[in-house]
């Protein structure tokens, strides 16, 4: 494609998305949840999110197949997606309330509360002795105006790691129960996974151009700068942890992958495989093991330390949590099956269900673990494929943990996960049409599986000359 064209699908395509951050800003107060808005203006809604989702998804792939990487063009790049975070900022959450609990968090923890130890719903009620204790956190509750009256699930106790909560714990420092300035924390970690994604695509010698699979993902847009998940609180300690790898420095490697597991659990999966690439340094595999175990059992210390029952989010996020899952689903229909068939006395399918997606990915792990990692792209590869894995059969399919896929993807481009920004707007819909969940995620699987055994497929945006040397 001549660079005449190539210019214009780049105007085009960073003025739409510049549109749609301006469109979301100017809809939000219409489409929170107090404003609850009827069902044709959802379906309006998400018509708009799949219609982006497409301009980015072949953006994304004219950009990677045509090479559009010059310093020029990347600037462009990272520009057009800070101006659309900087709009998302002030936006007011569409159909969203996690991040009531994040403010909420954040202010237990900087007052000297075990953010594990209470649930919000405690210090609802307005009634209480000024001597109590717990006094604090009663007036924060009154402090906090609607948003205590807002977090969802205000029966549970959180279920967000210690390094997320000294996140919360900042936001709240800079300014208390403030949506924008949480927000405005999010965009600063996020230029930071931006310049780690270009170190790295570096280090690959992959053009930088693949970048833009991250900076421009609409659903990440949304998830992350309108709604105010913090899942990519957590990128940039992964990425740390790769780039560590890349230096054969495996020690900080091990900590920064234990540190990322103080926000998200899922990415202790992820040090099996660092651990694999020293296996035969044993001083230093001993030492990495160490130090991360070290770690990990200092962030999960405050969440052991109190009751381990139903009110912990933990717990019940870990036994019967399940949300727009589509793989889980046919597994544990398969599982209620087994045991109905062999009559077997066990009242929990669902619990079931998850052994039987624990141990599959276990043995995913253990066969990358036993099989020889000595470059850095199988060793990419192999995070990617756990992490892509995890997000498939996992009981929870929330659009937003499809971010957790995008820094690996860029490292590792994939059409199948690219083409999830498409489908997933669907979410917001499945909840009238429960039938749409299978829209959402099966196509992708099945092209997913599609390019784990097809090599032509599977490394269709990877330029000629990294072809012949991957």
């Amino acid at each position: 494609m001549n660079k005449t064209k190539l210019k214009v699908i780049a105007w085009l395509a960073g003025f739409s998305l510049i549109s749609y951050a301006v469109f979301i800003y100017i809809i939000s107060p219409n489409y929170t949840y107090a404003a609850d808005p009827s069902l044709e203006n959802i379906v309006f809604y998400i018509t708009i999110r799949i219609v982006i989702g497409i301009v980015y998804a072949i953006a994304a792939i004219v950009f990677i197949k045509n090479l559009y990487t010059s310093k020029k063009n990347i600037f462009f790049v990272f520009f057009i997606g800070l101006f659309a975070r900087i709009i998302l900022v002030p936006s007011e959450p569409i159909l969203e309330d996690d991040f009531n609990r994040y403010l909420w968090d954040g202010a237990v923890t900087v007052n000297g509360y075990n953010p594990y130890k209470y649930a919000p719903k405690n210090f609802i009620e307005e009634n209480y002795n000024s001597l109590d204790s717990l006094a604090v956190l009663h007036k924060l509750a009154e402090e906090s105006g609607d948003i205590i009256k807002k977090v969802n699930h205000p029966h549970i106790r959180t279920i967000y790691p210690p390094v997320a909560q000294v996140a919360c714990g900042i936001s709240y420092i800079i300014k208390p129960w403030s949506t924008s300035v949480w927000k405005s924390i999010l965009v600063v970690i996020d230029i930071t996974v931006f310049l780690l994604l270009i170190v790295l695509l570096q280090k690959l010698n992959y053009p930088k151009i693949f970048v833009i699979i991250y900076w421009w993902n609409p659903v990440l847009l949304h998830e992350i700068f309108n709604a105010g998940h913090m899942d990519i609180l957590m990128y940039p300690l992964i990425l740390l942890g790769i780039l560590f790898v890349f230096k054969n420095k495996y020690v900080m490697s091990s900590l920064m992958m234990a540190l990322s597991v103080g926000v998200k659990i899922w990415p202790v999966t992820f040090l099996p495989i660092v651990y694999r690439k020293i296996f035969h340094n044993k001083k230093i595999l001993f030492i990495s093991f160490l130090v991360s175990l070290f770690v990990i059992t200092l962030i999960l210390l405050p969440i052991l330390l109190t009751k381990l029952d139903d009110s912990l989010g933990f717990v019940t996020y870990s036994k019967n949590w399940t949300n727009n899952e589509a793989v889980f689903q046919i597994v544990n229909y398969f599982v209620k099956k087994y045991i109905s068939y062999f009559e077997i006395n066990y009242h929990c399918s669902l619990c079931a269900s998850r052994w039987v997606v624990i141990s599959f990915l276990g043995l995913i792990i253990g066969y990358f673990s036993v099989k020889s990692v000595n470059d850095n792209k199988i060793f990419i590869q192999r995070l990617f494929l756990i992490v892509a894995i995890i997000y498939i059969i996992s009981p929870t399919q929330f659009p937003w943990y499809y971010t957790w896929v995008l820094p690996i993807l860029v490292l590792n481009p994939r059409l199948s996960f690219i083409f999830y920004a498409i489908t997933l707007p669907l979410y917001q819909l499945k909840f009238h049409w429960h039938y749409l969940v299978w829209i959402e995620h099966i196509p992708i699987v099945l092209l997913f599986i599609v390019e784990l055994f097809n090599k032509k497929v599977g490394e269709y945006l990877l330029p000629d000359n990294i072809k012949k040397n991957f």
